[in-house]
């Protein structure tokens, strides 16, 4: 009994907090796969070659430490943010690098790459939808950061959002 209070007290909790999932990719989840959204992608491409997967990889620019937590705010309570965007596009959604806690390799261990959101999808429109949700919750989460640096005194910071298209460097 005690357990299913704290669990709904929890759930209480993050309903609560302010969502940054990207409002579209609630909006499709809920609309059972309505997946037409304006494009706001706007970074130059390059066409990957026929039966080729598309990926690319977002830059977060934000190291993960613990009063931020930009990890936490990336993945969503229970993983909600990568869940709604995968669900709504059909991509995969990883998060590599440092402060990610993904360990990679036969060492076992988490890359000193720069903390990135992976993304793929095994065709065209579901990259280009998982791009343009996937822009959208990193703007989110630049955004309160900002607020969070100068709330907190510190020095805020010109975040801009850098994408590699293609495989990751240095990936097989």
């Amino acid at each position: 009994r005690q357990q299913r209070q704290h669990q709904q007290h929890h759930l209480q909790q993050h309903k609560q907090k302010q969502k940054v999932a990207p409002e579209a990719a609630r909006e499709t989840v809920e609309k059972d796969g309505d997946k037409k959204r304006r494009q706001m992608w706007s970074q130059n491409r390059s066409k990957p070659k026929p039966g080729a997967k598309h990926q690319c990889q977002f830059f977060v620019g934000i190291e993960e430490e613990p009063t931020f937590q930009v990890k936490r705010r990336l993945l969503g309570p229970h993983g909600q943010h990568m869940k709604a965007i995968a669900e709504a596009s059909g991509a995969k959604l990883r998060l590599r690098g440092r402060g990610s806690g993904f360990l990679e390799g036969i060492e076992q261990e988490e890359s000193a790459d720069p903390l990135m959101l992976c993304v793929s999808a095994p065709d065209a429109a579901a990259y280009k939808y998982a791009v343009q949700l996937t822009q959208e919750l990193l703007d989110g989460i630049h955004g309160e950061f900002r607020r969070f640096c100068r709330d907190t005194g510190s020095p805020v910071p010109s975040l801009v959002l850098h994408v590699h298209e293609g495989p990751r460097p240095g990936s097989r």
